[in-house]
């Protein structure tokens, strides 16, 4: 390899220092414990290589750095998500033909995240669920998954079907434990012949219920964050209102978010229209045919929530594909952000962004659905996947012919890469072959100057 070429390879790398941080070429991978050189080939920024030129006949050489400029080039994602994922899931000891799709569904679930993003902090909520089935499998809804803690009354639930609901939202007990201080100061104001002093907390949050049927009548659900008494119940139950209660603190939040309604901190307080929230539908929802738990799936009226619900077969990691999927979508997040200067309601993705979600054809329609793409830049959508799928070809032949190659040391220089590239937009193409001592020493002298 020409000295040269190696000098500029080196001082790139080392001298990577920015706004994003140093960036490794290559790295040891983090189970190498036997010391068999097993090296991974890391992308993290599309700045990286643009200085460097190569002007020399080692097609090897020539090959990794094209690819890698290619591939940055295209999607400026630099592989962050995917290395993330593929390097964790697999420690987890998931198999590969399970996170394809499984990252997929993450893409379209963080698409349709977008919208609330941009007013939220949190416009997603990430359920990981058993199944029998043997893949790990994503659903994606468009709105809250909830699971209530008492069975719901199923009649009321398929009264309330197919229409759009109003709903009240309580963060405060709704039985005999309402703070005594918030009864007293309504007994104090409203004291008079048609109240009593001597009436139950449950009798006052009645009649308080009463009027706020009167004045707002539109309601169909009332769900609370803490204990309802059962004669509140049945009294709203007599007015065909679906009481939810017990759902705690996450999953009321939730509820705030999918419904844009008021929390209402007491019954006793003034409540209007403008504390009443909106649902696009509920309905029942089950998991699978073998579970015997029910969920209710409160649709958005407003589409910008959704639920990612993940199947997991391999109960031992339910927290930890959680996480990753949480984290996943901050680096999305994240990569979004850091493409668009001004984030507006109208859900435009930059379109350095898009590059990102550019793959298969399934993706691409999806992302020209949710974004106005004009067609000359769809086209070059196309086009990126193209040169994606020329670089696996690439590989192949490259592949082949190293194979072939007798000068090679074996018990020295075999070295497995994993190159992360897009096959597929989200698939990542691995790679091993043999390279030269030179690029052996180079990775070794990558490490001392990252320590």
């Amino acid at each position: 390899m020409d000295k040269l070429v190696l000098k500029n390879f080196l001082n790139v790398v080392v001298n990577f220092i920015g706004r994003d941080g140093r960036t490794k070429l290559v790295q040891l991978a983090e189970d190498d414990d036997d010391n068999n050189n097993n090296v991974a080939l890391v992308c993290s920024s599309f700045k990286l290589f643009n200085q460097l030129l190569i002007h020399n006949d080692n097609k090897l050489v020539k090959f990794i750095l094209s690819a890698i400029l290619r591939h940055l080039s295209h999607h400026h994602d630099g592989g962050v998500m995917n290395a993330f994922l593929d390097t964790k899931l697999k420690k987890l000891g998931i198999d590969e033909s399970d996170s394809e799709m499984f990252k997929i569904k993450l893409l379209e679930g963080f698409l349709k995240s977008i919208k609330g993003q941009l007013e939220f902090e949190n416009s997603y909520r990430i359920i990981v669920l058993p199944d029998k089935k043997p893949n790990l499998e994503v659903d994606i809804i468009n709105g809250c998954l909830l699971e209530p803690y008492e069975e719901p009354f199923k009649h009321q639930i398929r009264y309330l079907q197919n229409r759009k609901l109003n709903i009240l939202l309580f963060s405060c007990f709704l039985d005999e434990n309402l703070n005594n201080s918030d009864i007293d100061c309504d007994i104090n104001l409203k004291t008079s012949n048609n109240i009593s002093l001597n009436k139950t907390q449950t009798s006052l949050i009645i009649d308080s219920f009463k009027k706020i049927m009167a004045n707002l009548k539109n309601i169909d659900i009332i769900a609370c964050q803490k204990v309802a008494s059962p004669d509140i119940k049945l009294f709203l139950k007599s007015l065909n209102v679906l009481l939810i209660d017990r759902l705690g603190k996450e999953q009321i939040n939730f509820l705030v978010r999918v419904t844009h309604a008021k929390l209402i901190k007491s019954p006793i307080e003034s409540i209007t229209n403008d504390h009443l929230g909106k649902i696009g539908e509920l309905k029942v929802w089950k998991a699978t045919e073998d579970d015997e738990k029910e969920y209710l799936e409160f649709i958005s009226d407003f589409d910008d929530f959704v639920s990612i619900v993940i199947f997991n077969p391999y109960r031992e990691t339910f927290e930890e594909v959680k996480y990753l999927s949480e984290c996943s979508f901050k680096i999305l997040k994240n990569l979004y952000n850091l493409h668009t200067d001004s984030p507006n309601k109208n859900c435009q993705l930059n379109k350095n962004d898009v590059y990102l979600l550019s793959g298969t054809d399934w993706v691409l329609e999806l992302v020209k659905h949710l974004t106005n793409l004009d067609d000359e830049f769809f086209g070059k959508l196309i086009q990126a996947r193209r040169a994606v799928d020329s670089v696996k070809d690439s590989l192949k032949l490259l592949l082949n012919n190293n194979n072939n190659n007798n000068n090679m040391d074996n018990n020295h220089n075999k070295i497995k890469l994993y190159f992360l590239s897009h096959e597929n937009a989200i698939n990542t193409i691995r790679i091993s072959f043999f390279i030269s001592r030179t690029i052996l020493r180079a990775s070794n002298f990558f490490q001392e100057t990252d320590e």
